[in-house]
Order: structure tokens, then sequence, then C-alpha cells
């Protein structure tokens, strides 16, 4: 897929299978991109330009992937107040999506692996009429790697980000004027250079432009 716009996962595991779950983030992706390249925002420009450049135009070494952009998901630092003018619920929507995605890489200690595996074990050793068995049901709700286990089988299906889509378009407050194309400055200028070395043994750094490619600059 268009890296800008590919999950957080693939971008950070580059050898990953590609799963319904990686699409379904997607989705995010494209949305939040069209919102920051056509609506204003409370952000100053160059705010906005790191922002970009965090989630969309992160920087890669060769057979090493990024983690910035599940750092924005889990962090979601940028949205801790509104990000856009007037578009209350388009803010909403953009951290649902994210808070949605967010648990998918969300840190397991081993040990919280470990006891998760045994409980796991002991109840299928159970009878499933016993009465410890609702007990270890709950104790196991509140350990993260069940969490995960229940929250990935939630995104291999479309159900939820439908659910989340159709809340959040049926709120009031969406604006009815046209987009306008917002300024995305020159990472040159706002930001401290960080080369990437290539295939081709030279020095260069990837800017974005409006369309969404990128550009790449050759250092001298």
């Amino acid at each position: 897929g268009t890296w800008q716009f590919m999950s957080a996962h693939l971008v950070q595991h580059k050898d990953a299978k590609h799963d319904v779950e990686d699409d379904i983030e997607s989705s995010l992706y494209v949305v939040l991109w069209i919102a920051l390249m056509y609506t204003m925002t409370h952000l100053t420009i160059p705010a906005r330009t790191l922002l970009v450049k965090d989630v969309f135009e992160v920087d890669e070494l060769e057979g090493v992937g990024s983690s910035t952009k599940s750092g924005f998901l889990t962090s979601r630092m940028h949205f801790s107040k509104d990000v856009f003018v007037d578009r209350k619920p388009l803010d909403r929507l953009i951290v649902a999506l994210a808070e949605l995605f967010a648990l998918r890489y969300t840190l397991v200690t081993q040990e919280q692996q470990d006891i998760y595996d045994e409980m796991t074990e002991w109840m299928e050793r159970l009878d499933p009429d016993a009465n410890e068995r609702n007990l270890l049901t709950n104790i196991m709700k509140t350990n993260p790697a069940h969490k995960i286990k229940e929250h990935m089988e939630i995104l291999k299906s479309h159900d939820k980000i439908l659910a989340v889509y159709d809340f959040h378009l049926g709120l009031d407050g969406w604006p009815q004027d046209l987009p306008v194309p917002q300024d995305i400055s020159s990472y040159r200028k706002y930001h401290i250079q960080r080369h990437c070395f290539t295939k081709s043994q030279c020095y260069s750094r990837p800017e974005l432009t409006t369309s969404g490619k990128k550009r790449r600059f050759e250092e001298i």
C-alpha cells in the first residue's frame, strides 16, 4: 500500500503479513491526511508540518521500520485539545479512531503474558460449571494480554469501525463549507535535518509535497 497510509504495524515491521486490521487502520490515516491538508487547525504551521512528518513521512533505514506512527496512536498528544477550527466532530472522530487502534500497540510484559498463559491453561482444565471459572474469567479480563487478544478479534471485522464512523458522522457540527488547502512548510526551515542512508550509499532526506508524494533532496 501507499507508505503514508500503511498501518503502524506494517511500517514498524516491514516483513509482516498484510491483514484486514491493517486495511481498517489505514482509514484513519486517510481521514487524518485529508483533514490536515484541507482543514484549518489551531496548530502553527511548524507544528502541523511536524505532525504530518511524524505520522506520514516516517524516516526509515534499510531493513528497519519506524515506531513514530504507533507512538502517535498511543500518546495522541496533539489531540489532547481541539485541533481543527470549529470542527469538534472531526476532532472526536480522529481521537476515537486512534483509541480504537492504540491497544494494538500496547506493551505486554513477559510477566503479564506468562500469567495469562497459565490462567488459560487452568481454564481449559476446569469444569464448565465450576465456581472458579467465573472468578478466573473476571481476573483474566484485567490482563493486558487478554484485552489485546479480544481487541484484535474485533479488528478482524469491519463492524466496529463502521459503528465508530456512523456514530461520529451523525453528530451535529459538521461544516458545510468547501475545503481549503493548508500550508505545509519545508522541513529544512523548521526541523533539524536528519539524513537517511539509501541503497545508493548517498545521503538524502525526504520532503513532503502537497500531493502526498515524497520528494528527495540530495545533500551535498
